[in-house]
């Protein structure tokens, strides 16, 4: 039987776990945002630059209001980044065929030649650093992180709805 007093300890102890996971994940994160962010400054772009060619390499040809939400940055914001990624050659406008009012981005081949760069070579890290681990680590790991990607994908953040 569970006391009262007892279940307050379970529950503390329940929230302390729950909080070195919350600081693993963050701790993780820092260091995937460290390494891409080193990659992205080896291939010679800002940050802003290179999330505005991941979303525009990953959803296809969109419109800026479209990457604008993608990227959680105001329509005005983008657009500089825009103009910036189509004078350096590594996105391009384009009209709809169905309504040339519509002007859509889409990565050029040297913009998706750059955005597979810099993956290639955070992929190469992140290998480099998980050949430390024995294979039950691996598979230890690779269980965890699934039921921590179910559980982050069965709804949005406390406070955010759908869009």
């Amino acid at each position: 039987m569970t006391t009262p007093a007892t279940s307050v300890v379970l529950e503390r102890a329940a929230s302390s776990e729950q909080e070195q996971l919350v600081e693993v994940l963050q701790s993780i994160t820092r260091s995937f945002k460290a390494w891409i962010g080193a990659e992205v400054r080896r291939a010679g772009l800002s940050g802003p630059k290179f999330w505005a060619l991941h979303q525009i390499v990953l959803d296809g040809p969109v419109n800026v209001s479209h990457l604008a939400e993608s990227c959680s940055v105001t329509p005005a914001h983008i657009s500089a980044v825009v103009e910036e990624l189509c004078r350096d050659g590594l996105v391009e406008r384009t009209r709809s065929e169905t309504d040339r009012r519509v002007v859509r981005l889409v990565a050029t081949p040297g913009g998706r030649a750059i955005h597979r760069s810099v993956w290639f070579r955070v992929s190469e890290g992140v290998t480099e650093r998980l050949a430390r681990l024995g294979p039950r680590e691996i598979a230890s790991a690779t269980r965890a992180l699934s039921l921590l990607a179910r559980a982050a994908a069965t709804g949005a953040p406390r406070g955010e709805g759908p869009a």
